[in-house]
C-alpha cells in the first residue's frame, strides 16, 4: 500500500467591487483572509493596487468570494484560476496581469510607447553630445581615457566604448559634432 501524498486546500477566489458588485480581480490562495490582508496592504504594482487604495480612500474595500476550491495537485489550481480568469475577462473590467495574453501586453506596450512618442517622449538613454573628434584626437595624443573624460565631462567607460567601436569599424572621424557613436 502506497502512502497518499497530503494536499493542502486552495482556493480560487474573486475580489468585488462593493459599490457594482462587478469583479474586478480573480487569484488563487491557501488562506484567503490571509490573502485579503495582503491585498489590503499592498501598495505597489498593479492597477489592482490602484483600484483598491481607490476604494479605501473611500471608506470602502474589495469583497472576497470563494469561487472553487479544492486539493488536487497545483497544476490543477493554476488552470482552476485560469478558467475563471477566463470567465470573467469579457466584462472588461478585470485588473489582472496574469492571464492576459502576450500579444495583449506587447500591444498595451506599443499603445503606451504611440502615446510618449506623440508627447515628444523618445525614450532611452540621452545621448552624451561630446566632440566624438576630440576624444579620438586627444586619445591619439596619448592622454588617457580617464584624462580625456575628466577634461570633457563623460566617463571612461564611454571613451572606452567609443574608442572600441571606432576600432571595429574601421572609422577615423565623424563628420559632425556630437555624433553618436558610443
Amino acid at each position: 500500500m502506497s502512502p497518499l501524498k497530503a494536499t493542502r486546500e486552495w482556493h480560487v477566489y474573486a475580489l468585488k467591487d462593493p459599490r457594482d458588485g462587478a469583479v474586478r480581480y480573480v487569484g488563487a490562495t491557501y488562506n484567503p483572509k490571509q490573502r485579503l490582508q495582503g491585498h489590503l496592504s499592498d501598495r505597489t504594482g498593479p492597477p489592482k493596487c490602484a483600484w483598491i487604495a481607490d476604494l479605501q480612500d473611500r471608506g470602502l474595500a474589495p469583497e472576497m468570494c470563494v469561487l472553487e476550491s479544492g486539493n488536487t495537485d497545483p497544476r490543477e489550481q493554476a488552470a482552476c484560476e485560469q478558467r475563471w480568469i477566463d470567465r470573467f475577462r469579457p466584462s472588461g473590467g478585470l485588473l489582472n496581469v496574469v492571464g492576459t495574453t502576450r500579444e495583449r501586453v506587447v500591444e498595451r506596450i506599443q499603445e503606451g510607447l504611440a502615446k510618449a512618442r506623440l508627447r515628444g517622449d523618445i525614450g532611452g538613454r540621452p545621448t552624451l553630445g561630446c566632440d566624438w573628434n576630440e576624444v579620438d584626437r586627444l586619445h591619439k595624443g596619448g592622454m588617457s581615457m580617464r584624462d580625456i573624460g575628466d577634461k570633457l565631462n563623460i566617463s571612461a567607460a564611454s571613451i572606452c566604448r567609443h574608442l572600441k567601436t571606432v576600432r571595429a569599424a574601421g572609422v577615423s572621424e565623424f563628420p559632425e559634432t556630437g555624433s553618436k557613436a558610443a
